[in-house]
């Protein structure tokens, strides 16, 4: 995946750099954006040490954005789901929001409402 984006954002130079820092097991600093696309629900346990230092990584003003797997009402699938390391609980999106300031805050509806993911725009709290 990041050899993908590293392509798609070639054209912007030094101003943007991807970097895959949550195998080192921190982050550097400072950050202006810290992205996390469809992950957060795959690292269990340690999904709320990774966000805590991702935070700590941004600068002032820096923000946060996540998009991710949310909750469903179906049991079977929440199991598969969990089967293929993906916890679907509700449980990032609360996390968020009481450890970050939120600037956008959304939870959709998947494939006829079988599933929900959400998306989250926040800045640091201080």
């Amino acid at each position: 995946m990041l050899r993908l984006a590293r392509k798609k954002v070639a054209r912007f130079g030094d101003h943007m750099v991807l970097v895959n820092e949550v195998q080192a097991g921190a982050f550097a600093s400072p950050h202006d954006v810290v992205l996390f696309s469809y992950s957060l629900s795959m690292m269990n346990p340690g999904w709320d040490t990774v966000i805590t230092s991702a935070l700590e990584s941004l600068q002032a003003g820096g923000t946060i954005a996540v998009v991710d797997f949310h909750n469903s009402p179906l049991l079977a699938f929440r199991r598969h789901m969990w089967r293929n390391h993906v916890r679907m609980d509700g449980h990032l999106l609360p996390f968020l929001e009481s450890h970050a300031t939120p600037l956008r805050r959304s939870v959709r509806h998947a494939y006829g409402g079988a599933w929900s993911f959400f998306v989250f725009l926040g800045r640091r709290s201080f």
